[in-house]
């Protein structure tokens, strides 16, 4: 295999944190359940193609992608980020798969 990286390259990984700002979550005013089913789709996708050989060198992806929700969490319920990330910790307690990169990366 010519040219096969285990690993997840810079510029996906930055391709990746674009398309998620290019989504807009903020501007999403619906529920966290409705959030996740806009996300885990392409999470999932994500996940099946950059995950397969590799699996840790995604974390900080997946870092990023909670921060994205915890960020969500503060324009929509005036959470400040600390908080968000507790709350965000007691739902994933309650609905461990609700989204799909939290099997990689818990809030």
């Amino acid at each position: 295999m010519l040219g096969f990286s285990p690993c997840m390259s810079q510029k996906a990984k930055k391709a990746v944190r674009d398309k998620i700002r290019s989504m807009a979550l903020y501007r999403f005013q619906v529920p966290i359940q409705e959030l996740a089913k806009t996300l885990n789709p392409k999470l999932r996708g994500w996940i099946n193609y950059y995950c397969k050989f590799n699996k840790w060198s995604t974390k900080i992806l997946w870092t990023f992608v909670n921060l994205r929700i915890a960020k969500w969490l503060k324009e929509n319920r005036g959470f400040q980020i600390k908080r968000a990330f507790r709350w965000l910790r007691t739902v994933f307690k309650t609905q461990p798969g609700l989204f799909a990169h939290w099997q990689f990366a818990r809030p």
